[in-house]
């Protein structure tokens, strides 16, 4: 029987309630950010009265990549593990949904699921299909969802440079689903909805601004390598030129990419 385990990544929490407050129906492991160490275990019944396992861990590490890397350790090996953060309400189905899939291809090591943003910034298919190499680029992380032991057999993580708290920008994501695609694990998009987003402000992202561009330079060097980011910078330049060009011209947005893209972080 397979299981799922909710990975969520927070800050300062005092107490418990974001399990509850997150509407978490299965197995969980948070991991809070604060100025502590400490690991909390214990159980609670969900809504179909069933038993799930959790796993409160308080660390004094910081940046969000570290978060979901260790929370991934604290998963149970066989686990389908969910990211997720504190400014998400899961569907009280979610578990279901997502065993549903991985039973659906049970080849599938890997998968993305759609999503209901509160902000209306996104739609997302509603038929199953094996994922490209571009679908990984545009993946947001909560639609991730994977096998713990693929990862783990392939040495995967969240990268540590990347992500929100390293001052680098985004992008630990697609980096993390691209190693997987490396790695030869078959992934998927499944077409249910696990879970609300709610509309927040972002720890890292403050507008299409040159140092927005910078990070964004630097970063698709380090997802694609030398030549494919180069390619994939110049793309961006015009290809994001409808978000920027009232604030930046699209001289001033590729100077800033190159900038990053040559920068050592």
């Amino acid at each position: 029987m397979m299981r799922v385990c909710a990975l969520i990544s927070c800050m300062y929490k005092t107490d418990t309630r974001i399990i509850a407050d997150s509407n978490i129906q299965s197995d969980v492991v948070v991991i809070n950010q604060c100025d502590k160490n400490a690991v909390d275990r214990f159980t609670f019944i969900n809504k179909n009265g069933e038993l799930c396992n959790a796993i409160f861990v308080c660390t004094t590490e910081r940046g969000l990549s570290r978060s979901r890397n260790m929370a991934i350790q604290f998963a149970p090996d066989d686990a389908i593990c969910v990211v997720c953060d504190d400014d998400e309400f899961m569907a009280d189905d979610y578990q279901d949904k997502i065993i549903k899939g991985y039973e659906d291809e049970p080849q599938c090591g890997a998968a993305l699921f759609s999503l209901i943003r509160k902000d209306g910034t996104r739609r997302y298919p509603e038929v199953k299909y094996r994922l490209s190499f571009k679908d990984l680029l545009k993946a947001n992380s909560l639609q991730i969802t994977f096998k713990k032991n693929e990862v783990i057999k392939n040495n995967i993580h969240f990268d540590v440079k990347m992500g929100s708290g390293t001052g680098n920008g985004g992008g630990e994501e697609n980096k993390f689903l691209l190693s997987c695609r490396r790695a030869g694990i078959k992934m998927y998009y499944f077409p249910y909805t696990i879970a609300t987003v709610l509309p927040s402000e972002s720890q890292w992202f403050s507008g299409f601004n040159e140092k927005f561009f910078e990070n964004h330079g630097w970063a698709s060097r380090r997802l694609l390598g030398s030549l494919l980011g180069f390619v994939y910078l110049c793309y961006s330049t015009m290809h994001l030129r409808y978000r920027y060009r009232k604030d930046l011209t699209s001289t001033k947005v590729f100077r800033a990419m190159i900038k990053g893209y040559f920068s050592r972080r």
